[in-house]
């Protein structure tokens, strides 16, 4: 959390008044930026690949993504777990 809102809103390609009317303080942006999505895209496309094409295939497409899905997210959990709040700001959601 060394960035400035400052900077996080230039790199945004936003003013950095908009980050404020979303995120009330800089803690709820970082928290925000740490949180996984709500469904990970491999497991909407379970239901397609279901009965569908090579098993072999599609399981091997699957695993890749939920690698490359693990590999993108543990850093963030790491720094979730490894920062400490300077205010008791609510974890969203």
């Amino acid at each position: 959390m060394n960035a400035s809102t400052v900077e996080i809103a230039q790199r945004a390609g936003v003013a950095e008044g908009t980050l404020f009317r979303r995120f009330a303080t800089k803690e709820g942006l970082f928290r925000a930026a740490l949180k996984a999505p709500a469904v990970p895209s491999w497991v909407r496309e379970l239901d397609g690949l279901s009965g569908q094409g090579d098993m072999r295939a599609n399981l091997t497409r699957l695993v890749r993504e939920v690698i490359r899905f693990a590999q993108e997210r543990i850093p963030f959990v790491m720094l979730r777990w490894s920062h400490k709040p300077s205010s008791p700001d609510p974890v969203p959601g």
